[in-house]
C-alpha cells in the first residue's frame, strides 16, 4: 500500500477535510530538519499503517493528530508541543504554541479548545466524524 513504510523523516496524521488541521500542517517547517515529510490524511487514507496504528493503541483521530518521528509517536497537546518548533514563526498559532510549551497545562487547555474549534468548522461544513480504518474495511 502506497505510503505504508516507515522512513526516518515525519509523518503527520492529521483531518484533510479541517481547515485548521490543513492549515496547520500546511504551514511546518518541518522539511528543513527532516528532509522528509508525509502528510497522511485519516479521512482518505484509513488503511495507512499510522492509523491503523493509532485504532490499535486507542488514539482517537478525532481527538487529536498523530505525528510519528524517527519512530517516536506524538499525539494530541504533544503534538502542538512538537510542532511549535518548526512552525513558521511569523504565524500567530506557532508564535502561541511557543507561549504554552512551556507549560504543559496552558497547551492541554489550548488543545482542547483548538479541538472544539474543529468540531464546530467540520459541523458547520456537514463532515462527518473521522472513522477507523476497521469500519472502512466492514464497509468494503
Amino acid at each position: 500500500m502506497k505510503g505504508d513504510t516507515a522512513f526516518g523523516g515525519v509523518s503527520i496524521v492529521y483531518d484533510g477535510a479541517c481547515p485548521l488541521c490543513r492549515s496547520a500542517v500546511h504551514a511546518m517547517a518541518l522539511r528543513k530538519e527532516y528532509g522528509t515529510l508525509a502528510l497522511v490524511d485519516a479521512r482518505t487514507m484509513p488503511e495507512h499503517r499510522l492509523c491503523r496504528t493509532a485504532e490499535e493503541r486507542g488514539l482517537d483521530l478525532d481527538r487529536g493528530m498523530l505525528i510519528e518521528v524517527d519512530g517516536r509517536l506524538y499525539y494530541g497537546a504533544e503534538v502542538t508541543l512538537f510542532l511549535a518548533s518548526y512552525g513558521d514563526p511569523g504565524r500567530l498559532m506557532t508564535t502561541l504554541a511557543r507561549v504554552l510549551r512551556r507549560s504543559r497545562v496552558a497547551s492541554e487547555l489550548a488543545y482542547a479548545l483548538l479541538r472544539g474549534v474543529r468540531r464546530v468548522l467540520l459541523a458547520f461544513r456537514g463532515v462527518d466524524r473521522l472513522g477507523k480504518p476497521s469500519d472502512a474495511k466492514e464497509q468494503s
